[in-house]
């Protein structure tokens, strides 16, 4: 029995690069072969939760700003939900969005948690830069789920498996996104909580 179960872990791991179709990232890297998530998070890039405040301040280029829950980001625009109304705001005229400290935040387990009421963060604020706009996906606006897909070039494959790793017990809270649409790019700011 135990020599039946060494051969099918040596067959699983030697058949998940095909797996997960990453074949080239397997067989040209030294990829531990004991761990699958390595294997894994070793693709191109990985989508990493997290969790965005349902209030935020949306500053403008023009010096305005807007308060509410953010909804959707797109290449275009981002939506913004005040009370029963929804708003869109072209994304040429935001400066930046900040969420708030003491806004309640739904971590991936569907705990709530309000930042600033004592919650310790696990670790320092991570910091993405260059994070194409595509890459950036809200799943459940109204408890503030989304996703963000990173890799090279916005984080190397060394960085990307810190914070898959991190991500797997804990969940990145944005305070900030930045936009460069010269560059059709954002970059993030979040903390793991």
């Amino acid at each position: 029995m135990k020599t039946f179960l060494k051969i099918l872990a040596v067959a699983l791991v030697a058949t998940a690069p095909q797996l997960t179709g990453d074949t080239h990232a397997a067989t040209s890297q030294n990829v531990p072969t004991g761990n699958l998530l390595t294997a894994q998070v070793n693709a191109d890039e990985a989508p990493v939760p997290v969790a965005l405040p349902n209030l935020a301040d949306v500053f403008l280029k023009s010096g305005e700003s807007w308060s509410g829950r953010v909804t959707a980001i797109d290449s275009q625009k981002l939506s913004l939900q005040r009370d029963s109304n929804s708003t869109s705001i072209p994304l040429s005229e935001v400066k930046k969005v900040v969420f708030r400290d003491s806004a309640l935040v739904y971590k991936a387990s569907g705990q709530p948690v309000i930042r600033g009421d004592g919650t310790t963060p696990a670790a320092k604020q991570a910091v993405w830069s260059g994070v194409p706009l595509n890459a950036f996906r809200v799943q459940d606006p109204m408890i503030g789920q989304a996703e963000v897909r990173l890799g090279p070039p916005v984080v190397n494959r060394l960085r990307l498996q810190g914070i898959v790793s991190v991500a797997k017990d804990r969940t990145y809270v944005v305070d900030e996104i930045q936009f460069d649409l010269q560059k059709r790019t954002m970059t993030i700011m979040a903390t793991p909580y």
